[in-house]
């Protein structure tokens, strides 16, 4: 059962620039920072070229304090990934890793308060021969 979640007051990654290691013409890096509801997320997607590895990285404009990431998988997923955070997006700190992704699943991901202004979910195997693709990444700092 999907609840309600405002994005606009929540995900502090809303409307932030979204870059990739790639992406296709319909299906951008800019779209999974959309804000949709739960109602429409599937709209629009972002999916990468078909081969391994593949990130997607979102600039948050400045350093703000994170414990959270929501990734909405499309069929197109992600077996093994990594979520990392950076202030310079130069050094990396991983604060979530995994090699059981599934197709059409969300990762709901905690982990101890950092200070971020770059998340990045880095793919490093697909789980299907397509490339990786997400409806929705969002960042937050859950009281």
């Amino acid at each position: 059962i999907w609840r309600a979640f405002d994005r606009t007051s929540r995900d502090v990654a809303v409307g932030k620039t979204a870059t990739a290691s790639s992406q296709t013409a319909a299906n951008p890096a800019s779209s999974v920072t959309t804000a949709t509801t739960y109602q429409n997320y599937t709209a629009t997607r972002w999916e990468s070229q078909s081969s391994d590895p593949q990130w997607i990285m979102l600039d948050l404009g400045s350093a703000v304090n994170v414990d959270r990431v929501i990734l909405k998988w499309y069929t197109h997923y992600a077996k093994a990934f990594d979520i990392d955070v950076s202030t310079d997006s130069m050094t990396w700190t991983s604060v979530y890793s995994t090699t059981t992704g599934a197709s059409y699943s969300a990762t709901d991901v905690t982990f101890k308060e950092t200070s971020a202004r770059y998340v990045r979910m880095n793919g490093t195997k697909r789980g299907s021969t397509n490339g990786y693709s997400l409806f929705a990444f969002m960042v937050l700092d859950d009281p």
